[in-house]
């Protein structure tokens, strides 16, 4: 309930009313039916879910838990089939699986609903329309932190926002969370980040911090708690700032970019790129598929969300489950896209590459 409480923040900023509490390789299978009798079992079929990041990163391991778990709560027990598709910051897989996918719902997208902004943006990138996706709910919501390397000397918030000298980072492609959040958040308060473009995934990114070729990088909290743990044990990073809608509750301490002073327009642009966050691990299928599949698909993804034996996984892993539902990711799209012009051309700008 805590993450409940928290995103509905999001309804007191965007009207998202009653918005929470409720690869290679692909080949073409024949598509099980659209009645709802042969909707019913998927029984030697294989479901192939397309991360669009690389391997090692938050959403590859979340995607792989939810595979671990996801066949008993389909009829048929299904095989799944996880693959990744890197490149344009998950747009490559997206936009694969919207146009090329075929419409039987075996072949899902995992990615992040950050693309979701960029192409309602009109940011390079993103290739699909954001009404005609049938979503099949969210994994996992994002409170995005970021994390600094101990080298740089820098130890609060404060000296992260006011270095004199830019700080180095590393980040995906325009429009995907780890750079329009750091890029909007720099632009709100006067901060100097050097955004370096073009990592495939947060592993990538990760790898640039230790190598020296980066001083910092933002993404979400839920995944950098489990793939940089080790980096924050060895105090070699430490998260330095919040860049959500609130502060998430395991990091009471580390600032959030919107406690410090910037002007109205500047705090809504924060929360407009801040939004996406509520949609972060994204999971889709293929424009196309049947109501009655698609039906059944949902109720399986949602079931498995809710799996005990999927939370104690997680929770092992120290991996944060929220599940969102797909009416629910279709609210927030839809008012995410009613969005002023205006205020979606200040975002644009700024976002986009050149």
């Amino acid at each position: 309930m805590k993450l409940c409480r928290r995103f509905l923040v999001c309804g007191l900023i965007f009207g998202f009313s009653g918005m929470l509490c409720s690869m290679g390789g692909l080949f073409v299978q024949p598509a099980f039916g659209a009645s709802e009798e042969s909707a019913k079992s998927l029984s030697g079929k294989t479901i192939r879910v397309i991360v669009g990041y690389s391997a090692g990163g938050g959403f590859d391991t979340l995607s792989r838990v939810i595979a671990r778990h996801l066949p008993k709560h389909l009829p048929g027990n299904p095989n799944i089939i996880v693959s990744n598709m890197t490149g344009a910051g998950g747009a490559v897989a997206l936009n694969y699986v919207y146009s090329r996918g075929t419409p039987d719902g075996l072949t899902w997208v995992a990615s992040d609903g950050a693309l979701v902004l960029s192409k309602i943006l009109g940011l390079p990138g993103p290739d699909f329309d954001v009404e005609k996706f049938p979503w099949l709910g969210v994994g996992q919501t994002d409170s995005q932190a970021c994390m600094v390397m101990t080298r740089t000397g820098i130890t609060t918030a404060e000296q992260f926002l006011r270095s004199p000298n830019p700080i180095r980072l590393a980040s995906t492609v325009p429009g995907d969370s780890p750079h329009i959040r750091p890029l909007i958040a720099a632009e709100a308060v006067g901060a100097k980040f050097k955004i370096i473009q073009g990592y495939p995934g947060t592993a990538d990114m990760r790898l640039a911090l230790q190598s020296g070729d980066a001083d910092a990088a933002c993404w979400g909290w839920e995944s950098m708690r489990v793939t940089a743990a080790d980096m924050v044990e060895r105090k070699e990073a430490i998260p330095i700032l919040q860049i959500a809608l609130e502060r998430h509750p395991d990091l009471p301490k580390v600032p959030n970019i919107l406690d410090f002073p910037m002007t109205n327009d500047a705090k809504t642009m924060v929360r407009l790129v801040s939004a996406p966050g509520v949609i972060a691990k994204l999971f889709a299928a293929s424009p196309g598929t049947p109501q009655p599949v698609l039906n059944v698909l949902r109720k399986g993804f949602a079931d498995t969300l809710k799996d005990d034996e999927l939370l104690a996984d997680a929770k092992k892993s120290k991996m944060n489950i929220s599940y969102i539902s797909a009416e629910q990711v279709t609210k927030i799209i839809t008012e995410m896209n009613s969005t002023s012009p205006e205020l979606k051309q200040k975002v644009a700008k700024a976002a986009r590459p050149g």
